[in-house]
């Protein structure tokens, strides 16, 4: 018998060639994969790294601009308080400079009064004064008749 024992079967040729071609085919998928997924991550992952840093990098941003709001507000309120102060300043100074007008509107009037008074208590002794120069005169006019009358008639008699 030229066939073998009937306990081995032998299997078809045909299907020992396509395992090892599949087999084959399988390890070249297989390494094609591996190669397109290395390639994958070595173009996407500083991609996704970069992401990353960008979301990081828009938290921070949007962090320093809400800082920024807050001191913008925080400073509003305060320039908003200076002006207030700067306003009451102005006022305070205004009412200073108006009672600095005013006294010295006083000082000024108080001046003129000072003077007039002093005018008329100087008027008044230049009138008595040339009253009492015109009574030392007329009792001098009254000695000098009296003197002259006197002498007339001191020479008069005999």
């Amino acid at each position: 018998m030229t066939q073998g024992s009937p306990k081995f079967k032998q299997r078809p040729r045909t299907r020992n060639e396509i395992t090892p071609v599949g087999c084959g085919l399988a390890v070249f998928m297989l390494i094609v994969g591996l190669m397109i997924g290395g390639l994958a991550a070595f173009i996407l992952t500083p991609s996704l790294i970069n992401l990353d840093v960008t979301r990081t990098a828009l938290a921070v941003d949007r962090a320093n601009l809400q800082l920024t709001s807050n001191a913008l507000a925080g400073n509003a309120q305060s320039q908003q308080a200076l002006a207030t102060e700067r306003a009451f300043y102005a006022q305070s100074t205004q009412a200073q400079l108006d009672q600095t007008a005013t006294q010295s509107q006083r000082f000024v009037q108080a001046t003129q009064t000072a003077i007039t008074i002093f005018s008329f208590d100087q008027m008044t002794q230049v009138a008595q004064s040339y009253a009492a120069t015109q009574a030392a005169m007329a009792a001098n006019a009254t000695q000098v008749e009296l003197d002259f009358q006197m002498t007339r008639d001191a020479f008069n008699t005999p």
